[in-house]
């Protein structure tokens, strides 16, 4: 606000400026007063444009500032999220603090998420702490089928984009975690 009225002030101004020019008669000639009056009102005008210029950079960046850091602590929350998932499900059990850990890092996804993407990812996460896969040797793709389904919700979070609506990628990592898996199975036999 400080800013605006600041450039209202300079503006103000200047047409009092020309105003009193006016009455005085200022403009009729060229001698000294009229030369003095010019070279004051440009650079008045210089003033008001370069203060107006810098107010709307320092606006501009600031706005940049503050995206960057939100998407900044996004990106923080939503990799915090992930591990924590990755935990529970390598520990195979919730414990205590797993469970509160849980709990605060899905309000602070619910804060930086939309709804829609929200249920998704609170639907994910209970199937996938639910142990939801019905076969046993399925669990291990749909362990990752459910991952990936919530880091795509935090790829539209966080890009904007709707990433791989068409699963093509999702199912192409599973794909290949499942052939990791597989081997990673042979070697230990």
């Amino acid at each position: 606000m400080k800013k605006y009225s600041m450039s209202l002030v300079s503006v103000l101004l200047f047409v009092v400026v020309l105003i009193v020019a006016y009455v005085w008669h200022l403009f009729s000639g060229k001698d000294v007063p009229f030369q003095t009056l010019a070279a004051l009102l440009g650079a008045a005008i210089t003033v008001i444009i370069t203060n107006l210029l810098l107010n709307s950079q320092s606006d501009s960046e600031f706005a940049n500032q503050k995206k960057t850091k939100i998407y900044e602590e996004k990106l923080r929350i939503y990799q915090d999220y992930i591990k924590l998932l990755c935990n529970i499900v390598k520990d195979k059990v919730i414990n205590d603090d797993d469970y509160s850990n849980l709990q605060y890092q899905m309000s602070l996804v619910a804060l930086h998420t939309t709804n829609e993407h929200y249920q998704e990812i609170a639907n994910q996460t209970e199937i996938l702490l639910s142990n939801g896969c019905p076969v046993e040797e399925i669990k291990e793709s749909c362990i990752t089928k459910n991952l990936m389904d919530i880091v795509r919700c935090f790829q539209q979070e966080l890009y904007g984009v709707e990433g791989t609506s068409d699963n093509e990628q999702g199912d192409k990592t599973i794909r290949e975690l499942d052939t990791i898996v597989a081997a990673a199975k042979l070697y230990k036999k």
